[in-house]
Formats: structure tokens, sequence, C-alpha cells
């Protein structure tokens, strides 16, 4: 299973926090969010005409920053049929609330497909990202040359290739080679903030014992670094199957956990609110008497 959903969250705050902000009348507020209904829906090419779809697996997460939860997402597996061919769809959903500057709450949901052939073969990405009344869509499509890289059906860029490379952590290929503490691999990963592909590091920390929601558990230590146009560092702790059960993304200026638990706890809204915005000011250690100076 290649994990994709930390990237996902990942372009959401490099969204949030390049984009200009948002104005934060009352049109920015969101309500009724606490319901599968209210995630983005894509309209892809290969979410069309598709017949026989298992789902292979499903998994939830409830996303924090500082102690508040904030949202939560979900990661699926699907296997369908198109034209007489096998493709594999791998799904991650997010919700998140938050302010900016003392502003009202602001609701932001992401989607992001990525279909493979039966070989695991990227094939196409996208990922949309809905905050207030804006929604931006990102693409890109893998050719046997090129990748295209489109914003919405605009095309942006082409880009050669001829090396391997994934949509997200390779989590099935590195668990096939096998792990061991102290072990790296060394790949590059599709980045549709600079239309590029990066350089990303899996290192294997080693075993450790570590407690979910009160239940104690012996998964493997990971952690990933990726150069995207902002640098993201990953910790996780997944079991032998590669399944994801805690993990601490930090940007540099923001630092958020994910935890595995039910789909039931994970829909659960927090009455906390977390202002993105306060979070990421660089605090003086020093007093000064006239700092607008």
């Amino acid at each position: 299973m290649e994990k994709t959903l930390k990237l996902a969250l990942f372009l959401f705050l490099s969204l949030f926090l390049i984009l200009p902000f948002l104005g934060n009348d009352a049109r920015a507020e969101i309500h009724s969010v606490n319901s599968e209904e209210n995630l983005i829906k894509s309209d892809s090419f290969f979410a069309v005409g598709i017949e026989g779809q298992e789902k292979a697996s499903e998994s939830w997460m409830g996303i924090y920053m500082e102690g508040i939860k904030v949202g939560y997402s979900c990661n699926k597996e699907m296997f369908f049929s198109k034209n007489g061919k096998r493709f594999k769809k791998n799904t991650s959903e997010s919700w998140m609330k938050v302010s900016r500057l003392g502003g009202n709450p602001i609701e932001i949901r992401t989607m992001q497909e990525a279909l493979y052939d039966t070989n695991g073969k990227p094939l196409e990405i996208q990922v949309s990202t809905k905050m207030s009344e804006s929604e931006t869509v990102m693409k890109a499509e893998v050719r046997p040359d090129k990748i295209v890289f489109k914003s919405g059906e605009k095309i942006i860029r082409k880009l050669p290739y001829e090396e391997d490379f994934f949509f997200g952590i390779p989590v099935e290929k590195i668990i096939k080679e096998g792990l061991s503490p102290g072990k790296s691999f060394d790949f590059k990963i599709l980045d549709l903030l600079s239309h590029s592909l990066v350089e990303s590091r899996f290192s294997v920390i080693g075993k450790e014992d570590i407690s979910i929601l009160g239940k104690k558990m012996n998964l493997w230590h990971m952690k990933t670094e990726t150069t995207f146009v902002i640098p993201i560092t990953i910790e996780e702790w997944i079991d032998e199957s590669g399944e994801s059960w805690k993990s601490i993304t930090e940007t540099g200026f923001l630092t958020s956990i994910s935890i595995r638990m039910s789909k039931e706890k994970a829909l659960e809204i927090s009455d906390d609110n977390f202002d993105i915005a306060f979070s990421s000011i660089i605090r003086s250690n020093m007093i000064f008497e006239n700092p607008q100076q």
C-alpha cells in the first residue's frame, strides 16, 4: 500500500499558508461537517464508467495540533475494472477546522485520489482542496514519456522522466525488501506544488512499545524526510503490514499528530479552536522596549 495521506495533509498546510488570506466574514463559515457526505467528491476520469468495485481497506485517524483535535482523515484502498482492465485506487480524505489571526474558524476539506495499474505503476493523481468558498484542484497524469501537470483542466507543465517515482511513501515495497533498525530507502515522490519529482528518504529507527489510545502496541518507528517546497519530516509508527497507527508531521513551523481510531471517534468534533497563524509566529525570548521600531 502506498501511503499518500500525510502528503495530502502537507499539501493542505502549504496551500493554507502560501495562498492569500481568506476573508473572515460570516461566509467563510461552513456548517454541518460531521458527515462523510460533506467531503469533496472528485470527478476525475477514473471515477466514471467503472465496474466491479471492491473496497480492500479503510482506516480513520484523528488530527491534532498542540493537543487540540482539529479534524480527521480517512484512507481507502479500492480495486475496480474499466474497459476490461483492472486498477487500484487509493483515496485520502480529510477535514480540518482552524482559525487564522483570531478570525472565524475556517473549514478545509481535502480529497486525494491516486490511480495505479495492477502492477502498482502510478497513472494519475488528483488533489482537491476546498477552503471556504474557494477550491483548488491539481492533477498529474503519467504518460509513457512524461508527466502532465494540470490545474483544473489547464496544462501547467510537461515533465519528462526516465526513473521510477511514486505518488507517496511506497510502504508495501519497503516492507517486501525487509525492515531492520538503521535501514534506509531513497526514492522520488511527485510534488504537485512544484510540478516536479523530489527526493525522499525513509529510515527505519527500530521497534518500540507505544500506547495508542490506551492500548499498548509494539510498532516499527519510521522517519521520512522529503524536500518539498517546504521541507517535511514525518515520524510514523506502523505495524507489520504497514498500517499506520500514529504519525507526527513537521514542516518547520507547524506540527500535527495523527492517531488511528474508530470512524465514530474520528468524526467527533472538538469544541476547542486552534489558530494556525498564531501558532506559527516566532516568539522572541528577549523583551524589547520599542518593538515597533
